[in-house]
């Protein structure tokens, strides 16, 4: 964006909506199995797979304590292989970290990305990835209000906030916080007409939308379920700051995704 985004390459598309003064740039995600920056072992820290707090984890559920039907809610898996999980925690003791879940007969590789978002190369933590974005150490575990304080230093932003598809407000920096009502009320609904049209004009998701006449001037993240909302200062973005607010949101969707963890407090 600004003087930076003159030139695009191919996957990446400029649109001009001037029926809501909106840019919409769809911000090329990483595929799946390959992290942003591949995140080796930082200071030699690797993550152990162990949830100390849930509060990093609030839709997780927790393969120790779960039952057939909370396993169910996990993505990829039917009652078949819920029991099978079940089993394996009975004939073996509880899972002393999440890759141990790989051991179950029938999770692979591909299966276990499903069920957790990772990979089986716990050098690669999304953990880490995420701090070294947030520039905090590699052993962090920031709460959800120190992920969005910490995205917002790292850029020109004024601020930024978190919001569900229904316009209510979960998290929010303080330069935001007596307009994140409002904000995220407003934005998410020009997000649902404005991204209609987009996706039938680019034929394409949209990610990411630029209100440079909004009051004050935003960007907004689209997710399945989550929306970030980025004040902006009078200096607009660059894309490099672009993209780095995007990667950040994606690890910020797969901490709140349904996903299964162990949770420390279960192993005791």
């Amino acid at each position: 964006m600004g003087e930076n985004m003159d030139n695009h390459s191919p996957s990446e598309v400029v649109v001009n909506a001037a029926e809501a003064a909106v840019e919409a740039i769809a911000v090329v995600e990483p595929a799946a199995h390959a992290p942003a920056t591949a995140a080796p072992k930082a200071g030699g820290y690797v993550w152990d797979g162990i949830e100390r707090s849930m509060v990093t984890a609030i839709n997780g559920v927790d393969i120790n304590a779960a039952g057939a039907a909370d396993l169910q809610r996990l993505p990829g898996i039917g009652a078949s292989r819920a029991q099978d999980i079940i089993a394996h925690r009975e004939a073996n003791g509880k899972f002393p970290n999440i890759y141990a879940l790989a051991n179950v007969p029938g999770i692979g590789e591909k299966l276990f990305r499903q069920i957790t978002g990772l990979t089986l190369n716990a050098e690669r933590s999304r953990y880490v990835l995420l701090n070294r974005m947030l520039g905090v150490p590699p052993a962090s575990a920031p709460s959800l209000k120190m992920i969005l304080e910490h995205l917002v230093a790292g850029s020109s932003a004024v601020g930024c906030l978190l919001s569900g598809t229904d316009g209510v407000p979960i998290g929010c920096t303080k330069g935001v916080r007596e307009e994140a009502p409002r904000l995220a009320a407003v934005t998410t609904q020009l997000y649902r007409k404005t991204g209609r049209r987009l996706l039938f004009v680019l034929q394409e998701e949209v990610e990411c939308l630029a209100l440079p006449l909004g009051n004050p001037p935003r960007l907004l993240f689209a997710g399945e379920n989550f929306f970030l909302i980025v004040v902006e200062s009078s200096r607009r973005m660059t894309h490099r700051e672009v993209r780095r607010l995007g990667n950040i949101f994606k690890e910020i969707r797969w901490i709140l995704s349904r996903r299964a963890v162990v949770n420390a407090i279960n192993l005791t």
